[in-house]
C-alpha cells in the first residue's frame, strides 16, 4: 500500500508462485476444515448466529494463520487485533485503540519472524517471506511486520465483506 514501483514489484515477485491457482487449490481441504470448525462453533453459540461476526469474520484470520504457519492458539488473538485495528468506521465496534492494535500486531509479527528465523524452514508463507529475495535483500523483521499487518488487515476486511455479501455460485 505504501510502496511504489519498482520496489513494489520486487516485493510481489517472490509471492507469485505461492499464490498460483494450483497452490491455492491444494489448500481446499485445510480451508474446508476451518469452515467446518467455524460452523460447529456456531452450533454451540446459541439460537441466534450473527453471520458476519460469527462466521465470515473469523474465516480469513484462520486461513491466513494456516498459510503463515502461525500457532493455532494465536489465531483468535490476531483476529481480535485485526478487528480492533480496522473498526474505526464501525460504530458498533469503534475503538480508540486502533493504532495501539496496529502496533501490537506489528510487534507480534516481528517477534514471530525472529523466532521463525531460528527454526527449520517450513512449507508455509512465512518461510517464503523470510527467505525470499526482495530486490537483492532478505525481508527484515520490520518489513515482515509491515507486510503481516497489510496481509491480515486487508485479508480480514475484504474477505469478510466478500463472504458476508456474496452470492453462492458453484460449478460443483
Amino acid at each position: 500500500v505504501a510502496m511504489d514501483p519498482p520496489r513494489h514489484g520486487q516485493y510481489r515477485k517472490p509471492l507469485v508462485d505461492p499464490f498460483k491457482a494450483k497452490v491455492i487449490e491444494g489448500l481446499e481441504a485445510q480451508i474446508r476444515v476451518i469452515c467446518r470448525d467455524i460452523m460447529a462453533e456456531t452450533v454451540h453459540a446459541g439460537p441466534v448466529v450473527e453471520f458476519v461476526h460469527d462466521v465470515a469474520a473469523p474465516l480469513p484470520t484462520r486461513v491466513i494463520g494456516q498459510l503463515m504457519g502461525l500457532p493455532e492458539q494465536d489465531w483468535s488473538y490476531i483476529h481480535q487485533l485485526a478487528e480492533r485495528m480496522l473498526a474505526g468506521q464501525d460504530p458498533e465496534v469503534v475503538s480508540a485503540d486502533g493504532a495501539g492494535s496496529l502496533l501490537e500486531m506489528v510487534g507480534y509479527a516481528m517477534s514471530f519472524a525472529a523466532t521463525r528465523r531460528l527454526e527449520e524452514p517450513r512449507p508455509d508463507l512465512t518461510t517464503v517471506l523470510l527467505n525470499g529475495d526482495f530486490g537483492g535483500h532478505l525481508m527484515t523483521d520490520a518489513d515482515f511486520g509491515s507486510f503481516f499487518v497489510q496481509l491480515v488487515g486487508a485479508g480480514n476486511d475484504t474477505t469478510k465483506t466478500m463472504t458476508s455479501s456474496g452470492d453462492r455460485k458453484s460449478t460443483r
